[in-house]
């Protein structure tokens, strides 16, 4: 997470610009898109849960993530 945002410290000018893009470059390389991740999604709402799993099913990710109503 946040490989992708922009932080202030960036405009710092202690901080070495090298620095950002070698650590930016570093996380890029630890991504692990292999690997098998189950999303545990709940609401106490079972209509916004349905609404949750159609979504889920649209972007192809129906079978990683478990809805539950609790």
């Amino acid at each position: 997470p946040g490989v992708n945002r922009n932080f202030a410290a960036e405009s710092w000018k202690v901080i070495p610009k090298d620095l950002w893009i070698d650590l930016r470059d570093e996380a890029f390389s630890q991504e692990d898109y292999d690997n098998k991740v189950m999303v545990y999604a709940s609401d106490i709402d079972l209509d916004t849960i349905k609404i949750a799993e159609e979504n889920a099913e649209r972007a192809g990710v129906e079978d990683d993530i478990l809805f539950e109503c609790k």
